[in-house]
């Protein structure tokens, strides 16, 4: 993850760099855990009040 500025706020780069292994991988499994961790950076910054 890349935080850059950008226009009135923050622009979020995500690159993901993958291997893949015969029969061992399916896309929704990256997609879901993308999102746990999106999920879990908006609580983060949510938050507010750090210290």
């Amino acid at each position: 993850m890349e935080f850059c500025p950008a226009d009135e706020g923050t622009r979020l780069v995500l690159t993901e760099q993958d291997t893949f292994l015969d029969g061992r991988e399916e896309s929704s499994w990256r997609k879901r855990g993308t999102g746990v961790r999106l999920d879990a950076l908006g609580v983060e910054l949510g938050a507010g009040g750090h210290e």
